[in-house]
């Protein structure tokens, strides 16, 4: 396999793998919402500061978007917490 047939390849895998995340996302969002409509939604909430979430998930996603061309910026304001289920309020 020629070197630019090996990187289009790993490119096309990565793009696949993060398309497989973003639906795996969907599904789960579509389960909970049918859970909530139910009743059944088990949440767990607990304080979060959500100044420390925005910035762990910009500085998590900025690298992709910068491939890509693109730039992520945020004004966070300091000290902004609420109560929440972390694994309902991950991206």
């Amino acid at each position: 396999m020629r070197a630019a047939d090996a990187e289009r390849a790993r490119t096309y895998a990565a793009r696949m793998l993060e398309d497989v995340d973003r639906l795996e996302r969907l599904v789960d969002n579509l389960l909970a919402a049918g859970r909530a409509e139910a009743g059944a939604l088990d949440l767990r909430p607990v304080e979060l500061d959500l100044t420390a979430e925005t910035q762990r998930y910009v500085d998590a996603t900025a690298p992709m978007l910068a491939a890509r061309g693109f730039e992520l910026r945020a004004a966070i304001e300091p000290n902004i917490r609420a109560l929440a289920d972390p694994g309902r309020s991950a991206p």
